[in-house]
């Protein structure tokens, strides 16, 4: 009996070392050297109805990447310290997107630059819906710190409750094929190209029409604008919605195409003439307006000086003057 009691009592000695105590289902009472887990290498695996939800990997390699600690959801083969997958995920949206991470009231994705370095706050750039105001629209930004006084800079917002021209939100694409190309000496900006020739090269279907414009200019006021145009012969085509064109002017251009100052065409064709241009005075002399004054065919008219053409009188006569060298 003394035998039976003393084996009891080295067994009841050696439990109290290697274990903690029962873990109670309804919660329990822990201390700072409490824990969860196991003592050997193998993973921690969580279940619900006896399928595995979550594991947490011991100290292991899979596909050549060092996963010790990696904690999978929903897979056996995390390959970062956090992988969710969506073989799992019952809810699905129109597209078949499957819900890995679901951010509700308020929260957003942040990623951190480290800690100060130098006495300065590295920042963070965040993504998500940070504001009520305006409700429910996207934001990325770039914060200062992590305080709640930090500066924000915001890099670009999505506008959810606001619908864009006649499209739907659903059918909106708001960065597709834009591409911002960042070269040893200068960054490119390409629309509909990822390879822009230029410092902005923006690409259009190839269809020759004039409705289909290349870049336009909108004012808020009447929805005024201006289209541009390079048609696939290569030749530019402005077209405002107001049919007129001015060059080196603070105000509004009165005519087609005003310019202020000098215009010079170089390399202008010889051909048979049939008109002259002409200026006519819109306000001072060196205001005016070009016009043009056609032939008349006959021999015997000759321009007069009202700008006119007149008929040389019957009879006709030059004056000629000598003068003494």
């Amino acid at each position: 009996m003394k035998r039976k009691f003393l084996t009891l009592a080295v067994l009841l000695g050696s439990t109290s070392v290697f274990a903690q105590g029962p873990w109670f289902t309804n919660g329990n009472i822990i201390t700072p050297a409490n824990w969860l887990g196991s003592q050997n290498n193998q993973p921690l695996n969580f279940r619900t109805n006896n399928i595995q939800r979550m594991k947490i990997n011991g100290t292991t390699t899979f596909a050549g990447v060092n996963t010790t600690g990696f904690i999978g959801i929903a897979t056996n083969n995390p390959l970062a310290p956090l992988t969710i997958s969506g073989s799992q995920n019952i809810f699905l949206n129109a597209q078949s997107w499957r819900r890995g991470l679901n951010m509700v009231d308020r929260a957003c994705i942040n990623f951190d630059a480290g800690p100060p370095q130098n006495g300065q706050n590295m920042g963070s750039y965040f993504l998500g819906f940070p504001s009520s105001n305006p409700p429910d629209n996207f934001f990325t930004g770039i914060s200062a710190g992590q305080s709640p006084s930090a500066t924000v800079n915001y890099c670009y917002q999505i506008y959810v409750n606001t619908q864009l021209g006649t499209s739907p939100i659903g059918s909106t694409h708001f960065f597709k094929n834009v591409l911002i190309q960042d070269n040893t000496f200068e960054r490119s900006f390409g629309v509909n190209t990822f390879s822009p020739a230029r410092v902005t090269d923006i690409h259009d279907t190839g269809n020759d029409n004039i409705t289909d414009a290349q870049l336009r200019l909108t004012t808020v006021v009447n929805s005024a604008y201006t289209d541009f145009r390079n048609t696939s012969l290569g030749n530019l085509l402005i077209n405002p919605s107001a049919q007129k064109v001015g060059i080196n002017l603070i105000t509004d251009p009165t005519a087609n195409l005003d310019v202020n100052g000098n215009v010079r065409i170089r390399n202008v064709p010889i051909g048979p003439p049939n008109c002259l241009i002409i200026g006519e005075n819109v306000t001072v002399a060196g205001d005016v307006n070009v016009r043009r004054l056609d032939f008349t065919g006959s021999n015997n008219q000759v321009l007069l000086g009202n700008g006119t053409w007149g008929t040389l009188p019957s009879g006709g006569y030059f004056r000629v003057l000598i003068t003494r060298l």
